[in-house]
Parts: C-alpha cells; structure tokens; sequence
C-alpha cells in the first residue's frame, strides 16, 4: 500500500490507497464528551399525615425546674432520669383540646404529682439494694385523665392511620443505646412534614430528653449501635391516646 505524498514529500496522514486502490479521507478520531449527569433534589411535598393543632408544649424532662424532683416519689432516681413517658403525657395535657385536666394544663412535676396521687405507678421492688420498678402504668394513668388509649406495634402505616384521627395524639416506645446501655424512651409524634435531608415525608416528634437534636422519629430507627451484640435502636410500639 503506497501513501500519497503532499508536496513536501511527506505522507498524508488523512488519506491512504486501499488496497483495491481506492483513496479516502480517513476522518480523525475523537473521544466524545459527557455531560455530567446530576440527580435534582426532590421538590418538597405536602405530607399528609395530621398535625397536632394547636402545638403543644414541648416540656423537657431535665428542665431545672423539675428535672431533681423524685419520680414516682422514690429517693434514688428522678424525673431527668426516668420521666420521659410522664413528661410526654404532660406536653399533651397542655393542648387545651383535651380539656380540663386535674385542673388544668400540669408540667412535668404537677403530673408526676397527680400520679403519685392517684397510684398510678407500678409496686416499686428492691433489687440488689436499689428501688427497680417504678414505671407509669399509661392505661390506668390515661384513665384517670379521661383520656381513650390503645397500645399497638409500630408500623409506619398504623401510624399514619392514627395521625389521621384528628382527636389522637401518639406516643411512640423507641430503643437506643448508649454506649452498652440499652435505654427505652418516650416521645409524642406530632404529625408528618418534608425531611430537608432525607428529602421525603417523615414523622415528626417531641422529644423530652433530646429535643436539640432529634426531631423526627426515625433518627431512632436510624440509629447505630455501639454494642455489636445487640439489636440496633428501633421503634417499638405506639401509645395512641384519643380526646374524650
């Protein structure tokens, strides 16, 4: 195969003779370009689960006001340590929509009063030199409050359906660890609005122990454990309490 010379005697380096010798132009070859490809963030949707109207107060278990104050009334332990569930009922009891309650809205030391009052605790035990036991018996405590209540496992639609009920409010049971300390605590859901970082729908909640920085409830469903023995945080069941 011969290559046609330019006048400079050298081969052109856009055409050669077949060997039938038949000449083209060989066109040069060029790697294509791609465009990037970014994915769009999600526009922010109506999320269609009920909201709690009007807002509740978000009460703190370790507010300093009550957070040194003896839980059930027991020396040794208090409503920062052990008041979370006690501490939701009372955000509840200052939505005016549940009406008059022990006479009227109670914070988180009035209503752990009003259960000591009316024996809403469980029997304390005494084990290995320590009071162990002192849990809110919610259907009783409910029940003093003229409130409906209904326990149920936790499903994201058995929520959904009770945030749809505009006269209930839930309370959802999660499980978290500290470290190797499994803990189980409280916190009111209030509805369902667009997560800015997980860009979708979630549940929203009150938390009385970590409400800085936790205010949707599957950052409990999320949750990592330190304890590679165990099971890793997760929600456990809901408390749906319905307005008389």
């Amino acid at each position: 195969m011969t290559p046609i010379l330019n006048p400079n005697g050298v081969p052109t380096p856009t055409a050669t003779v077949t060997p039938a010798g038949m000449q083209f132009t060989a066109t040069p070859t060029t790697t294509p370009t791609t465009t990037p490809t970014t994915t769009p963030t999600p526009t922010p949707t109506a999320c269609s689960a009920y909201a709690i109207q009007p807002p509740i107060t978000p009460y703190s278990q370790c507010d300093p006001q009550w957070a040194s104050w003896p839980y059930d009334d027991h020396p040794g332990t208090d409503i920062c340590l052990n008041g979370c569930l006690e501490t939701c009922i009372a955000m509840l009891s200052s939505d005016s929509t549940f009406g008059a309650i022990a006479g009227g809205s109670q914070n988180p030391e009035e209503m752990n009063n009003f259960f000591v009052k009316n024996s809403d605790f469980t029997p304390a035990t005494i084990i290995n030199g320590q009071t162990k036991g002192y849990n809110l018996k919610t259907p009783l405590a409910c029940q003093q409050l003229g409130w409906e209540f209904d326990w149920q496992l936790y499903s994201s639609g058995t929520l959904q359906k009770d945030l749809s009920n505009p006269r209930a409010v839930v309370i959802a049971e999660v499980k978290y660890y500290n470290g190797t300390m499994l803990h189980h605590h409280f916190v009111v859901v209030t509805g369902e609005a667009w997560n800015p970082y997980t860009h979708q729908c979630e549940f929203t909640i009150v938390d009385p122990a970590y409400s800085s920085s936790v205010s949707f409830l599957n950052q409990y469903a999320n949750a990592v454990t330190l304890n590679p023995n165990t099971d890793a945080a997760a929600i456990l069941s809901l408390r749906e309490i319905v307005r008389p």
